[in-house]
């Protein structure tokens, strides 16, 4: 370690996280084999926008505006279409499920690559994009079923944005999936995270109150893959990522909606940028 002495800052990270990458093993990064029968077993469900996955639909109406709005302020282009505000923006949607996210941002003209872990997702979400999309929308939208390290290791710094909505908490390694996340954005570009704190609040309203009651399916969460959001600016920053801010998210469950919150006890968005 001592030829690091008298390097940059970020150089110094930027060789330990490499070091670091190398003695791990990739079989060790990758997507959480219990998290993925889990998914599978909720595949034919998650269109239902009154089924187990309610509460992602429903958050469609605050964080499709909040990626839209900030890929528009952050991704100059001239001539946006207000119809298509999105257009000419590659966007890799992680986690991407069935398509609740995917979906609405090709609608809005950006181009994504939904990446899910879980095959029988996948084959949901062709047939559904198949059913619901015009020919031009459909073109947009390429599934595939990999997690995002493995991908990581051809589509290097290959997107505008890359999204990790609601998936950090379901991960096996978060410090991997982070690295191979970033690994996929473009220098300068935005990353959207929403994901669930690490509180002993979030264990009561997260697991026991929102599955007890029903809200959301008995076994989906597991506290301890919670992430703080220290946490989550630990693994960026190791990344040669810039945190921009983060914002709290509060969820009622009896109106079905989503909307910003002083605290980040519960669930929160970051968005960051890499350098």
């Amino acid at each position: 370690m001592n030829r690091l002495a008298g390097l940059p800052p970020k150089r110094v990270a930027t060789a330990v996280r490499l070091f670091s990458a190398a003695a791990t093993s990739p079989s060790t990064s990758r997507a959480d084999p219990d998290e993925i029968r889990r998914f599978d077993s909720l595949a034919s469900e998650w269109m239902n926008e009154n089924g187990p996955m309610k509460p992602l639909h429903s958050m469609n109406r605050i964080r499709v505006p909040w990626i839209t709005n900030e890929l528009n302020e952050r991704i100059q282009r001239s001539g946006i279409d207000p119809t298509q505000p999105l257009k000419g923006i590659k966007v890799a949607d992680i986690g991407s499920g069935a398509g609740i996210l995917t979906l609405p941002l090709a609608r809005l003209g950006a181009t994504v690559d939904g990446i899910e872990a879980t095959e029988e997702c996948v084959r949901v979400a062709d047939r559904l994009a198949d059913n619901v999309l015009d020919a031009g929308t459909r073109k947009r939208i390429n599934f595939v079923n990999s997690s995002v390290e493995e991908l990581a290791e051809t589509k290097v710094e290959a997107y505008d944005a890359v999204i990790a909505s609601e998936i950090l908490e379901h991960v096996a390694d978060q410090a991997d999936f982070v690295r191979a996340a970033v690994r996929l954005a473009k220098p300068g570009a935005p990353l959207f995270f929403t994901t669930l704190n690490r509180t002993a609040l979030s264990r009561v309203v997260g697991i026991w109150l929102a599955e007890g009651l029903g809200f959301l399916p008995s076994g989906l969460h597991q506290w301890d893959k919670f992430v703080t959001p220290d946490e989550l600016r630990s693994h960026l920053l190791l990344n040669d990522c810039q945190v921009i801010y983060k914002r709290g998210l509060i969820y009622d469950p009896l109106l079905n909606e989503w909307d910003w919150f002083f605290g980040e006890q519960i669930n929160y968005a970051l968005l960051a940028k890499k350098l």
